[in-house]
């Protein structure tokens, strides 16, 4: 969580090997990254990643792009087209399911740009502001469908300056000022936090 500029993007785009860290070390399910392309087959097996900008596929229908995401991932055929048609429901895609994704609206296109994060349920879940460009009334569905993978055991790293969503979907918030960390907790110790100021 944090204002514009803060450094979010540019600290998730470190974490998928994107950018390379001045510093530090990022390590993934324990083990540490180096960089090349080993971190990026292992980053690419395990994190699906969900940036601001597009995520490529434009010639692609919305069920053509959920499906050939999730068998990139390594599911079947049938089981990539269980997966697409689950979450084309979910975010309520039925609509546009046989359109090419850059005919798509905005909050569409960033729809079935969450599918494709979300397909082939992999084990970390990296999301910059996911719900930009989204109508309200899915917001919370989005919300819904993030919960429901971390209680199946993903983990969530979701970048936001919104707090309500930071609110509803974080276990654990990290603001972040100038790329560095200016306070962390749950959302409810940060808040008596500041209620003590």
């Amino acid at each position: 969580l944090g204002p514009n500029g803060a450094g979010k993007t540019t600290l998730v785009r470190q974490l998928v090997g994107l950018l390379t860290p001045t510093s530090g070390e990022i390590r993934l399910l324990g083990e540490a990254l180096g960089g090349g392309r080993k971190m990026e087959g292992r980053v690419g097996r395990l994190v699906g990643y969900l940036p601001q900008g597009a995520l490529g596929l434009d010639e692609l229908k919305v069920s053509e792009a959920l499906r050939w995401t999730a068998m990139l991932r390594g599911l079947g055929a049938k089981a990539a087209s269980a997966d697409a048609d689950e979450l084309i429901d979910a975010l309520e895609l039925d609509a546009v399911v046989d359109r090419l994704l850059r005919k798509l609206s905005g909050g569409q296109r960033r729809l079935a740009q969450i599918g494709m994060t979300l397909v082939g349920r992999l084990p970390v879940l990296i999301l910059d502001e996911p719900t930009a460009d989204v109508d309200p009334s899915l917001r919370r569905r989005i919300w819904e469908l993030l919960s429901e993978r971390v209680r199946s055991g993903a983990a969530v790293l979701l970048v936001t300056h919104d707090v309500a969503e930071a609110e509803h979907v974080l276990d654990h918030v990290a603001i972040l000022d100038r790329g560095r960390v200016t306070a962390s907790g749950t959302p409810a110790q940060l808040k008596a936090n500041l209620a003590h100021r």
